[in-house]
């Protein structure tokens, strides 16, 4: 991409729907929209949710934007450039298949909990549609995953790795797409497939590990 060209992109205003608007990541995904100079086309929400008609501003606690929240991903689209989806798998999916129709440009998928059959379905989205997708859009884990691929790569299978994550108790997704990210980035330095080596959660009367493997903890506490 020519630097022109990369600074009209940059630089370019684009119109924003956000999905699950109302929830935790999606209040701050409006006001990450918003403070970036972007507008707010609308977001969507579960059917019966008690902010569905809302302003998304007023429910990410900024003022009124001009756009609602919709129970459906159709609404919520029209006149989108960009759509950003932090929910659940079957409703990303759901997303994907009808936002070509929509005229949608773009999707960024922090969605996580894919299945292996999932993530084909995303794949063949992205034949319709640009997709970017990541398990955590954070500058210091992607730093930290390459960090661990090169770690990997250079310590010997008498180095355990063990992935141990604490998260808020209304963490849906065990281990987390950040966990799973980091555990791909390891079985990367070591040439095999995550399939290959991880192991965890341990229970039973013979939990040891076997060498190379990759294990995976899990906590829930606090909000």
């Amino acid at each position: 991409m020519s630097e022109a060209l990369y600074k009209a992109v940059m630089t370019s205003r684009l119109n924003i729907a956000v999905a699950g608007c109302a929830g935790r990541m999606g209040r701050q995904l409006v006001k990450a929209a918003h403070g970036a100079g972007h507008g707010l086309s609308g977001g969507s929400e579960a059917p019966g949710s008690a902010y569905l008609g809302r302003d998304l501003g007023s429910v990410a606690g900024l003022e009124p934007l001009g756009a609602v929240a919709h129970a459906g991903m159709s609404e919520a689209g029209k006149g989108a450039d960009v759509w950003i989806d932090f929910t659940v798998p079957s409703a990303t999916l759901m997303a994907l298949s009808m936002l070509p129709s929509l005229g949608v440009k773009a999707a960024i998928v922090g969605t996580t909990g894919f299945s292996d059959a999932d993530l084909i379905q995303v794949e063949t989205a992205s034949e319709r549609i640009a997709i970017v997708k990541a398990g955590n859009f954070s500058l210091g884990v992607n730093l930290l995953e390459a960090l661990v691929r090169q770690a990997a790569a250079r310590l010997g299978e008498d180095w355990d790795i063990e992935i141990l994550e604490t998260h808020h108790n209304r963490k849906i997704d065990a281990p987390s797409g950040t966990a799973l990210m980091l555990g791909e980035a390891a079985a990367e330095g070591r040439g095999k497939p995550l399939s290959a080596l991880r192991t965890g959660p341990y229970d039973g009367p013979d939990a040891k590990r076997a060498p190379g493997q990759i294990g995976f903890s899990v906590r829930r506490m606090g909000d």
